[in-house]
């Protein structure tokens, strides 16, 4: 039995998204049922579930790129269905690193990589002008990353390659930033590094959804919890409302102690 506390508190102000009773079935199975969010402007979000919970199809609906079977989505004041969507759908920023990584032109340089995101292509089909080609320069220095920039994509490490696909969002004027599991498969230097340069998205006042299943990946900015179980929100609210070790327990079925370090949360087998 889910917590009755799932369905979303109101508020007053204007939500950037807004998920009302949603549900989603495929070949008569339920994936998702009767999903309640109101994410507000500026607000930090994690979406955290165990493997199979529901996230990635959660996350299509969100971007517009499946229906849901019942239910209402709004991003931005926006009703799905009642508007046009691809309009909606570029003020979406969804960063997959898995599937983006692999569909870019691999050839290509780190910079020209970085400036696809101006184009918002996966792959550079028209010259770039030179102030592009310079801001993304300025990108790649910010990250520590300058003396890269004329290195073939494809050459680079793990670690190299997800913050320089990251990079392209700097060229973004998205007004909701979604982020899914951008920390697989990074070791644990790598991982930090790409959290340094995420810094500045997540100090900004534009908001995120965070998705991961792990507790250490979720950086001191997030500031509210989604747990998702089965296709069902367990709980959801502020962070330290959320992460306690009865919740986190019952999310992955297994009993874990939560430890919190300089604003960072720690899931701990009992």
């Amino acid at each position: 039995m889910m917590d009755p506390t799932q369905d979303a508190p109101v508020f007053d102000s204007e939500p950037v998204l807004e998920l009302v009773d949603v549900s989603f079935v495929r070949k008569r199975r339920p994936i998702l049922q009767h999903l309640n969010w109101r994410i507000l402007p500026g607000e930090k979000w994690a979406l955290i579930g165990p493997n199979g919970s529901g996230k990635s199809t959660l996350l299509s609906i969100i971007a517009g790129l499946q229906w849901m079977t019942t239910g209402a989505v709004s991003v931005l004041g926006q009703r799905f269905g009642q508007c046009y969507l691809p309009d909606i759908q570029r003020q979406i920023y969804l960063f997959q690193p898995n599937w983006q990584e692999h569909l870019l032109q691999r050839d290509l340089s780190s910079l020209e990589i970085v400036c696809s995101g101006f184009t918002k292509t996966l792959g550079l089909f028209q010259n770039i002008p030179e102030p592009v080609l310079a801001r993304g320069r300025l990108f790649l220095a910010e990250a520590g990353l300058e003396a890269i920039a004329d290195q073939q994509f494809q050459l680079l490490s793990s670690g190299e390659k997800r913050r320089v696909v990251y990079l392209r969002s700097r060229f973004s004027d998205a007004q909701l930033y979604v982020l899914d599991e951008p920390f697989e498969n990074l070791d644990l230097p790598s991982r930090e590094r790409l959290l340094h340069v995420m810094e500045g998205q997540l100090n900004s006042a534009k908001p995120v959804i965070l998705v991961t299943h792990r507790l250490d990946e979720i950086p001191p900015q997030i500031s509210h919890i989604f747990l998702l179980k089965q296709g069902e929100c367990l709980a959801q609210g502020k962070k330290q409302d959320i992460f306690t070790s009865e919740l986190m327990s019952s999310l992955y079925d297994w009993p874990v102690r939560i430890e919190e370090q300089n604003g960072r949360f720690y899931a701990m087998t009992s």
